[in-house]
């Protein structure tokens, strides 16, 4: 059998994702997401889904609320969950506004992107997957893709995943779904593996 290179299998799931709907982040490759969030797009679908709560505030006030979701997102992965769901509730001027992350409702106002290689914090070291999907800006799943002609290679790619799991807390608070592409594609819910040790060995 001649094996494809892993290239190929990397432009042809990119293709799939843009037939998807799917569009560039505009991030570069090995660029590092300090924040974990695509802050511009985040701010900027944030302020359109939540005009309505938003209006009549100062551009002071919005930057505070931003501020406090952002800080929110930071919280137990039981909690960032219900956040995605349900939205974040905070007191605005003494009364509790809700404020939503992704539109459930209308699908077509939320913004999906895609990341080629951007690097994200961990330890020892950075992570650094074949393909982070945002949707408004937040990270919620990612791609390993494996040679698809190498027999069982999707068995390296759940290990790789794995290994992002142990190195990186922050991000696996938010991303929800791992993705593997390989001689099989399979997918499975991820989980923020703060308690392993940094080691893979033992």
């Amino acid at each position: 059998m001649t094996l494809i290179p892993e290239r190929v299998d990397v432009e042809e799931v990119e293709r799939k994702l843009k037939e998807l709907g799917w569009e560039d982040s505009g991030l570069k490759e090995n660029e590092l997401l300090e924040n974990i969030l695509h802050d511009k797009i985040f701010e900027e679908t944030f302020l359109k889904l939540n005009e309505k709560q938003l209006r009549n505030l100062t551009n002071k006030e919005i930057e505070e609320i931003i501020g406090q979701v952002k800080d929110r997102l930071k919280a137990p992965e039981e909690r960032v969950l219900e956040y995605l769901r349900h939205g974040i509730t905070l007191k605005v001027k003494g009364r509790d506004v809700t404020f939503i992350l992704i539109d459930f409702n209308d699908i077509d106002r939320n913004v999906f992107t895609y990341g080629r290689e951007v690097k994200f914090r961990g330890s020892p070291e950075n992570v650094k997957p074949d393909f982070t999907l945002f949707v408004n800006g937040i990270p919620l799943a990612i791609i390993e893709v494996e040679p698809t002609s190498e027999p069982r290679s999707e068995e390296r790619g759940i290990d790789q995943i794995k290994s992002y799991e142990q190195r990186s807390f922050d991000l696996f608070k938010l991303v929800q779904i791992g993705i593997v592409y390989g001689e099989r594609k399979v997918y499975f819910p991820t989980y923020p593996n703060n308690n392993f040790p940094t080691s893979l060995e033992g």
